[in-house]
């Protein structure tokens, strides 16, 4: 990747980088940000399955009980 230079001080060109926690590409593709978030909230789903954690919320549980 071509670098750009502003007041004497050469930046490097990458083709992607991580803005705010958003993977950001020169061409636009978001399929790998999709992949990455979708890969994230799995990692959490099991870690939090393996360590019992409840994930149906109360409103949910009254749901079934009236249901």
């Amino acid at each position: 990747m071509k670098g750009t230079t502003i007041n004497g001080v050469t930046y490097e060109g990458v083709a992607e980088f991580i803005y705010l926690g958003m993977l950001i590409s020169n061409d636009n593709n978001v399929e790998k940000e999709i992949q990455k978030r979708i890969l994230a909230s799995n990692r959490t789903y099991f870690a939090a399955i393996s360590s019992g954690v409840d994930f149906y919320p109360e409103l949910l549980k009254l749901y079934y009980i009236r249901h």
